[in-house]
């Protein structure tokens, strides 16, 4: 037998046992699918061994159908009273303690933890942001007017006379003028007539019919109490020259009007 004959030869039976496994794996597979099959009319748990199974005669556990009725179990729905106790279930309850007594409801005031409800709304109230407070804007400016009588004057000497009686002094701008401790000005007083200055000389020949007080809030240390100072001598130097206080609209200055203004600069 030639070389090339004896290699077909082998190569020819390997081929034949390899395919004999292949079928005989085939068929064992089969076989043991038949034996396992959950489908037919053969028991699937009749070879599993005794051992293994579970006695529950004697255990304390009761073993309960999915299918029994509501009124097989000692459920009661939220809100309703036990037919037994008449404990309301709003309220968490224990029904059974070892003794087999019922323990009395403890009421619960709500649904979630009181000391995390407090907790809760001691965070928010750090959280929510504190109003801010409108800073007070003072009035730019407050002017009163101090008229003569109907058919009458102010003279320079009654002015002249008036204005030393209540401590104001004339300024550089030839108005006169409340200054406070550091000679800053508080308010001034100019005249009514013209563009509001008064003369520098030949006060015996001068005249006006009314004078105008000008104070700055804004531009003042103390505004409530310098206001308060002008009030006074607004009401000397009416007494002084007869004349009538009247407010920024021209009208009567009242009580009530001076206390609205006041409350303004605080």
């Amino acid at each position: 037998m030639d070389k090339e004959l004896l290699r077909v030869v082998i190569i020819a039976a390997g081929a034949s046992i390899v395919l004999l496994m292949l079928v005989w794996g085939l068929y064992k597979s089969k076989k043991k699918r038949r034996e396992i099959n959950f489908y037919d009319n053969h028991d699937p748990f009749e070879n599993i061994d005794s051992r293994l199974v579970m006695n529950v005669e004697d255990d304390d556990f009761d073993i309960v159908s999915l299918q029994a009725e509501d009124n097989d179990f000692d459920v009661i729905p939220l809100g309703k009273e036990h037919a037994s106790t008449g404990v309301s279930l709003d309220a968490k309850e224990e029904y059974e303690h070892r003794d087999g007594s019922v323990a009395e409801a403890a009421k619960v005031t709500t649904r979630l933890n009181p000391e995390y409800m407090q907790t809760a709304s001691q965070k928010k109230a750090e959280l929510t942001p504190t109003p801010e407070v409108e800073e007070k804007v003072l009035p730019v400016l407050l002017k009163f007017s101090l008229l003569s009588k109907k058919g009458e004057k102010f003279t320079g000497p009654q002015l002249l006379d008036a204005f030393d009686y209540v401590g104001l002094v004339f300024g550089s701008v030839q108005v006169f003028e409340r200054l406070d401790n550091n000679n800053q000005v508080d308010y001034a007083v100019s005249s009514i007539m013209g563009d509001g200055t008064f003369p520098k000389e030949h006060w015996d020949s001068y005249h006006c019919v009314g004078i105008n007080f000008f104070m700055q809030p804004r531009e003042v240390e103390d505004a409530v109490a310098v206001f308060n100072d002008l009030i006074n001598t607004l009401g000397q130097l009416s007494a002084l020259l007869n004349g009538d206080i009247l407010d920024a609209d021209k009208q009567p200055l009242t009580e009530a009007m001076v206390n609205k203004l006041e409350s303004s600069l605080r």
